[in-house]
């Protein structure tokens, strides 16, 4: 049976969708990625605006106070910093005091300053994020955690690429402290910054998919790792589809008319190699320390990496913009990812996938409404701009 009738089953709510036929639907991946609510730049269009640490905020889980820290806390962290301590000063260097404060850049989950006060008078700090405290409700939280655990321990090593660096972690599952200690990268997202700090960040990507052509070994956490191929497009979509056949009959059928338009770009979107992606490369999840030269761009939060086509994440960083600056973006992006022989999407076809990949946004968007209590405004608005963009396919 042809795809496109199954849109119609599954987003009109009426006896055609009673009368679906008992054919399977595809299985729902065994790991996914669930985007955040998308944020606004000054040169992007967005459907909905999100300060993340206004977001702690609101849920009262960020304060401008020492955060509640028990004895025992505070001894579980010490041996972890005092291991650190010794790989940065020397096995003689001492601790005489931790401080620890609320970061006002913690992203959805939970997160600390780190201070510690050496016995010579010096002061080192670190960034303390807690996997177990989440602001958001997370699918997978579990593989979400040894995701990214894993892709700072054993993946993100290398020092060229310019994340930060890994120093240990805290894992103890039964009194619920999932710690990673990491460097404490300065800089603003690069959502704050001029066009050059954009096109920067797209550079990266080009670096990061060359890298990893040639030490692809060092993806050790493939077992890990999403899979964004064509199932998973398939999957968000369905799952779009569904939510909207339960909100409105019209809007689930002109998002049905849309999806049988996506059907025939999806095999496109997924046609190259896999490489590593980030799964969420927004400009709220990269940094850009502009007072070295060149720029050090260090992309945050890889609870969502995974193995997808090379444009995945140049298009999530890409969305909104121009034709002219996106391919001032696109060719920053080619030459890094040419320097080490990786064959990437020319300049036309990058503007297409970019297309290609924010529909599959929204369409993720719209499959997680429910859980992020979209108005029925707000659902509206997503499956039109949805249409709009299948139709410049």
């Amino acid at each position: 049976m042809a795809r496109c009738c199954r849109w119609a089953r599954v987003c009109w709510p009426s006896a055609c969708w009673k009368r679906r036929s008992r054919r399977s639907a595809p299985s729902k991946p065994t790991t996914r990625a669930t985007p955040r609510r998308p944020a606004r730049s000054p040169k992007r269009t967005s459907t909905r605006t999100r300060s993340w640490p206004d977001s702690w905020r609101r849920c009262g889980a960020v304060t401008s106070a020492q955060p509640p820290a028990s004895d025992n806390d505070e001894a579980a962290l010490r041996p972890l910093l005092e291991r650190s301590v010794a790989e940065l000063c020397g096995s003689r260097a001492s601790i005489a005091g931790i401080g620890r404060a609320r970061s006002a850049s913690a992203s959805s989950y939970a997160a600390e300053i780190v201070t510690v006060e050496l016995t010579s008078g010096d002061t080192l700090t670190f960034f303390l994020k807690d996997l177990g405290s989440a602001c958001i409700p997370k699918d997978q939280p579990q593989q979400r955690r040894e995701r990214e655990l894993a892709l700072y321990r054993d993946v993100l090593s290398a020092p060229d690429l310019g994340t930060a660096r890994y120093f240990g972690s805290v894992w103890e599952p039964a009194r619920g402290r999932f710690w990673l200690l990491l460097e404490l990268v300065p800089g603003s997202p690069v959502r704050q910054c001029t066009l050059d700090a954009w096109i920067a960040a797209a550079a990266w990507l080009g670096r990061l998919q060359g890298f990893f052509a040639r030490h692809s070994e060092r993806v050790g956490a493939a077992d890990l790792l999403l899979r964004f191929d064509a199932e998973f497009l398939w999957w968000q979509a369905e799952r779009a589809a569904r939510y909207v056949a339960g909100v409105s009959a019209p809007l689930a059928k002109q998002l049905s008319a849309s999806l049988e338009q996506y059907e025939r770009v999806v095999p496109t979107m997924v046609a190259w190699p896999l490489t590593l992606v980030h799964g969420h490369y927004r400009p709220y999840n990269v940094l850009v320390d502009g007072t070295l030269q060149p720029p050090r761009i260090c992309p945050v939060d890889w609870e969502r990496a995974g193995l997808g086509p090379p444009a995945y994440d140049f298009a999530y960083l890409a969305e909104g913009f121009d034709p002219a600056r996106l391919d001032l973006l696109g060719e920053a992006y080619r030459a890094e990812a040419a320097r080490d022989g990786l064959s990437v999407p020319d300049l036309e076809e990058l503007r297409y996938l970019a297309n290609a990949f924010r529909v599959h946004r929204m369409l993720s968007l719209l499959g997680s409404a429910a859980d992020r209590r979209f108005t029925g405004a707000e659902v509206s608005k997503l499956v039109t701009l949805v249409s709009q963009l299948c139709d410049s396919l």
